[in-house]
Parts: C-alpha cells; sequence; structure tokens
C-alpha cells in the first residue's frame, strides 16, 4: 500500500480539523500519515489539538511560533515530514469531506499513470456542484487578474470566453492536464515536493497555487485534474472566520502583485492599475451588499 503524508494547516477552526482527522480514518488501501500544524492560532486551537489529535493513530501535531501566512504553515509541516517515509504528500484544507473511502487510494494509483506528473487532485464539488471555477485554471496573466478584479468585469470576461478558467463539458469525466489546482487537496510525490522545495513565503495568502503552476511548468511537469473523482469543500470558511471580505480581497491584490511582478516580470507602475481596481471593488462591493441586503427586506 502506498504511504501517505496528510498535510493540514489549522487557523483557528479545531473543529473543522478535528472531524476531518476523523473523516480521514476511513480512507482504504492506503497507509496514512497525518501531520497538523496549527499557524498560532489566537484561540484555543493549539491546546485542543494537541490534546485531541493523540487519540487518532499515526498523528502528529506542530505548532508554529508566529502566522507567517499559509505558504509559512506549509513550509514548517514540509521540513517535518522531509525525514519521514512517504511515498506521496497530500496537502489538504481543512474544511473537506471525503465521501469516498478509496479516494485517496485511488488518486495514488492514477498518479503514475499520467505523463511527468507533479501534482494530481479530485475535482471540487462545493453545496453539491462541480466548481469548475476554482478547481483548476490556467497560470494567469495580468490582463486574467484584471479581469478577475471586480464582478463588472469578471462576468462579462467570462461570457466572451476572456477567462483563464477551464470549462470541461460536464460528460467529460478523464483526467485533464491543467497548469494550476486548487490548494485545497492535491497530491504528489514526495520526490516533487523536494525539487519544487520550499513554497514562496511572500504571499500571506491566495496564488500560492498559481505560483506552483509556474514553477511546475519550468520544470518540465504537469498538474492533472482527475474528473472521475471528487471531494467536497465548504470552500472558504476558514478565511472568512479569521479574516473580513476587505482583507481577504487586499491579500488577494498583494499576492497578485506580488506574482505578476516577480515571476511575469510585469512592471510595477502596469500593476498599479490592480490597486485602482481594489479601490473600485470596494465601491462595487459596498453597492452589491446593499442591494441584497435590501432585496431580502423585501423577500421577507
Amino acid at each position: 500500500m502506498p504511504r501517505i503524508c496528510v498535510l493540514i494547516v489549522n487557523y483557528l477552526n479545531y473543529r473543522d480539523t478535528l472531524r476531518y482527522v476523523q473523516n480521514l480514518q476511513a480512507q482504504e488501501g492506503v497507509r496514512l500519515s497525518i501531520l497538523v500544524v496549527d499557524n498560532a492560532s489566537p484561540n484555543e486551537s493549539a491546546a485542543v489539538l494537541a490534546r485531541e489529535l493523540p487519540r487518532f493513530p499515526n498523528t502528529a501535531f506542530l505548532k508554529n511560533g508566529r502566522n507567517g501566512g499559509y505558504a509559512y504553515g506549509v513550509n514548517s509541516g514540509l521540513r517535518y515530514i522531509a525525514g519521514k517515509a512517504a511515498d506521496f504528500i497530500l496537502i489538504s484544507n481543512n474544511d473537506i469531506r471525503l465521501e469516498d473511502p478509496l479516494l485517496i487510494r485511488n488518486l495514488a494509483r492514477e498518479y503514475p499513470k499520467l505523463p511527468g506528473a507533479a501534482f494530481i487532485g479530485p475535482s471540487m464539488y462545493v453545496g453539491g456542484k462541480e466548481d469548475q471555477k476554482h478547481q483548476a485554471w490556467k497560470i494567469p496573466t495580468f490582463r486574467d487578474d484584471a479581469l478577475a478584479s471586480l464582478r463588472l468585469l469578471d462576468i462579462p470576461g467570462r461570457l466572451l470566453g476572456c477567462s483563464n478558467r477551464y470549462a470541461f463539458p460536464k460528460t467529460r469525466r478523464g483526467t485533464e492536464p491543467v497548469d494550476c489546482l486548487s490548494g485545497s487537496f492535491f497530491l504528489g510525490s514526495k520526490e516533487v515536493f523536494q525539487l519544487l522545495g520550499p513554497w514562496d513565503e511572500q504571499t500571506f495568502l491566495y496564488v500560492e497555487e498559481s505560483i506552483l503552476g509556474w514553477k511546475i511548468k519550468r520544470m518540465g511537469r504537469q498538474n492533472y485534474l482527475v474528473r472521475s473523482l471528487r471531494f467536497d469543500h465548504d470552500f472558504g470558511r476558514t478565511t472568512r472566520t479569521a479574516h473580513s471580505l476587505a482583507q481577504l480581497q487586499q491579500y488577494w491584490m498583494e499576492s497578485t502583485i506580488y506574482f505578476q511582478n516577480t515571476y511575469r516580470g510585469v512592471p510595477l507602475r502596469r500593476l498599479a492599475v490592480l490597486r485602482v481596481l481594489f479601490r473600485l471593488w470596494a465601491i462595487e462591493t459596498f453597492f452589491v451588499l446593499l442591494l441584497r441586503k435590501l432585496l431580502c427586506r423585501f423577500r421577507c
């Protein structure tokens, strides 16, 4: 049986983490070890996890002294795993549900069949529907990120085909090569993680997957979306709990500017457009939320 280490970064939502670790116990056909990294949660997460996790087999706990962002938390876990015996590493959020007890085994079986595989992941379902917008995408250009910054640009952009999001036919349930996979649940060989090296910690939140996709392409490797398999994701539950909507959008903007400048070579003076769009996003969001509130009062 393949040896797989599941790496979970926890921040605040220890209840989701414990529920998910329990859920992982039902996986069959693999030798699982689980590492939970608490990213300096300011609540009782570390104390509760340190007390409760030992009751699960092959589960370890690591507490970070500070919250340096998501990539920082993953890197702490990868350093811990480096000396452990594992064939694969599975990066996963804690707000995940796995209904198929053979999901991880099937991912591990699929991996060696795929040419030059780096990371592979199943289809992501949110609220019972496949979330094609967030499960995989092409490495974003500056235009892609500019269009994605506002609803008024994103929606018509997608309707006109100006989007870096894949749109696979619902009936095509095979395995698709993709540039970037959602960081919420993906698997790769330990060797690939070692070749990639540490994740870029200059992004506090968001855009880690696009950076990985960029590096993987430069390595001559390929990511894959296995659409015949699925996992369920309570999308954004931790981030929405810990941060305001405006703060999350600020994180996205700063990470996007960093990616486009550092990896794609877009000049900072051009990227200043994203800061202007962020201010417009704040105005747009105010009116969207106001409209929703008015509609809710009308319906009630």
